[in-house]
Formats: structure tokens, sequence, C-alpha cells
């Protein structure tokens, strides 16, 4: 009888713990669910979870990281000609005065772009394991991570 007992607590024990959890991991791998997070731009405000239902590049980058400012320009100027995609751009300088001097110099829409203000101390700085390097993201209409770092001609590809 403990035996039964002990058993069917330890089942019941398993069935909570392992009930909840989800098939749709969260993180930055492929085939993930990308992090929510908040973000303000001015008077703008994003919300990841917000963008569900359209395809999102994510692009991390800081002035002093030159192959991720370069990226930015790209992806800032060529995914304005693609349809069914939203570019957001989260930028981690020091200053916002740089920040914002970038942007300027760059000829980047200001409206994609997002200056987080805590820099490398950021949660989304922590949460997207970006102090192995800045990288971009290309999430799916489910918020799923579907590549990273594509090129532009994998993006065409991937979003066709």
């Amino acid at each position: 009888m403990k035996k039964t007992l002990l058993t069917f607590a330890l089942a019941c024990l398993f069935l909570v713990f392992f009930a909840g959890s989800s098939s749709n991991p969260v993180g930055v791998r492929l085939g993930y669910i990308a992090p929510n997070f908040v973000i303000e731009n001015g008077d703008n405000t994003m919300e990841l979870q917000q963008k569900k239902g359209r395809y999102v590049l994510l692009a991390f980058w800081t002035s002093t990281d030159a192959e991720s400012r370069i990226a930015n320009v790209v992806y800032d100027r060529n995914v304005r000609n693609l349809k069914g995609v939203d570019y957001v751009a989260v930028n981690f300088d020091r200053s916002y005065g740089v920040y914002n001097e970038m942007v300027k110099i760059d000829g980047l829409d200001d409206a994609k772009q997002f200056y987080d203000c805590n820099g490398i101390e950021s949660k989304v700085y922590f949460r997207y394991g970006l102090k192995n390097g800045m990288k971009t993201l290309l999430l799916d209409k489910s918020g799923r991570v579907i590549a990273e770092n594509p090129t532009l001609h994998e993006l065409k590809r991937l979003l066709e």
C-alpha cells in the first residue's frame, strides 16, 4: 500500500512539474521563441510580442562594433523594400548622443531604431546572449527564430 501511495505521489509531482512545460522553448537558438522585451524610442514604445503575425528582422548593434553597425545600415536600407517584414534595431551604445549621431550619419530610419539606455547591462543584452557579439535574427510570424545573421539573399528567400 505504501509503495502504491508513494508511486502515485511521485507520478502526481511529475505531472505538476512537467505538464506546464512548453513545447515552444524561449531563447535565441534556431526554432526557439525569441524572448519578449519592451523598449522606447522617444515617444514610440515597441513590444516585441506585439509584432507577432508579421516577420521581424531584429538587429542588435553598437557604434563600436563595425560589423554590426554596417549590417544595421544594410538591413535598414534594404528591408524598406521588402513587404511583410518589420525591422527593429536595438543599439547598446554608452551614450545616447553617440547613438543619435550614428543614426543621422548613417541615414537610418529612426522609427525603426531603438536605444537601450542600459547598454551592456540591460536585460535585453543578457537575454539575447550578446556578450559573445552582436547579431541579427529573423523571426517568423509566431516569433520563432528562423535565421541568424541572414544575408539579403537568404532573407528574400525565407520571406517568399
